[in-house]
């Protein structure tokens, strides 16, 4: 289960969470932690402000992040966690530099010099373009006992069987298990449901909608048992709104894992209302696994300073 965390560090408290919990999760794994900052300039930006001390803004950058890291730390950093300070654009940085088997921390707001980190651009760009797993840790997320469980999202796409197959592997290293959740949604509405009750079709539809959802994360289930018989899978059919769902089901969680795409009940899981819903009130890290075609990022390569 060793490999590399990188995470993202912008000197706000809720990047400060996200280093906390990478930290964490590189002694559950035995991973080594690399905590990064970006900075930039008002060149990056297309538009010459004012004379620009380089030097000035990378030492400042690494004043925020040694910061951040006596802030989480004590000042007693650990051997595995290494800082970098880097230049360029902050997501394509951070994607450039993760790997396939690398976990992406960031935390879930960001501010100052490095905004974005995580609900705006950065996470949008990072969650599109990263060749791993990326982890949106919200600030209400606190590390405690791991609960040994892992939460994803089934909704019968193919983002959401890697997903689950992530999850399994992921639960097999912890020796966690896995709830695997299909949501289905009714109407809601009293008289549309009513009206509904005069068109034969529509009603039988209605009504095939939790066997459906039923069925739905059996299939995904049967599908991930090959990939591990030794990891426990409990598939579970919900009824109502999908985010909503899957954070109460994952408040307790280790981790809440969802697909970077998706259809159906789960529109836009994840890039999409149910993802943001859940990086905004999930009270467990949100894990977004990629897609196998990821989009052309047109990154540059990041300079160490």
């Amino acid at each position: 289960m060793a490999g590399r965390i990188l995470v993202g560090v912008d000197g706000s408290e809720g990047s400060r969470h996200a280093l906390r919990w990478a930290i964490g999760e590189g002694g559950v794994r035995d991973a080594t932690v690399q905590a990064v900052i970006v900075w930039q300039t008002p060149y990056d930006f297309g538009e010459i402000l004012y004379p620009v001390d380089e030097d000035k803004l990378a030492g400042a950058a690494r004043d925020v992040l040694d910061g951040a890291v006596a802030a989480v730390t004590g000042g007693s950093p650990s051997e595995r966690l290494e800082t970098l300070v880097l230049k360029g654009d902050p997501a394509q940085v951070l994607c450039t530099r993760a790997g396939d088997g690398d976990l992406l921390v960031v935390g879930s707001r960001g501010h100052g010099t490095f905004a974005g980190l995580l609900l705006g651009s950065v996470s949008s760009k990072c969650a599109h373009h990263s060749p791993g797993p990326v982890v949106i840790v919200p600030q209400q997320a606190l590390r405690g006992a791991p609960s040994a469980r892992i939460v994803v999202g089934v909704d019968g796409s193919e983002g959401s069987r890697r997903a689950l197959r992530w999850s399994v592997a992921e639960a097999k290293a912890r020796g966690a298990a896995v709830e695997a959740i299909s949501v289905w949604r009714g109407v809601e509405d009293p008289e549309m449901a009513l009206e509904f009750q005069s068109f034969p079709t529509i009603g039988r539809q209605e009504r095939a909608l939790p066997e459906r959802a039923r069925q739905r994360v059996a299939d995904a289930v049967t599908g991930a048992a090959a990939e591990s018989a030794t990891v426990k899978v409990e598939p579970l059919a919900v009824e109502g709104d999908p985010a909503q769902v899957l954070c109460s089901r994952s408040s307790d969680a280790d981790l809440l894992v969802v697909g970077s795409r998706g259809h159906g009940t789960f529109v836009g899981l994840l890039l999409g209302s149910v993802s943001v819903k859940c990086a905004h009130h999930s009270r467990c890290p949100v894990v977004i696994v990629p897609s196998d075609e990821r989009d052309d990022p047109s990154f540059v390569a990041a300079t160490e300073a």
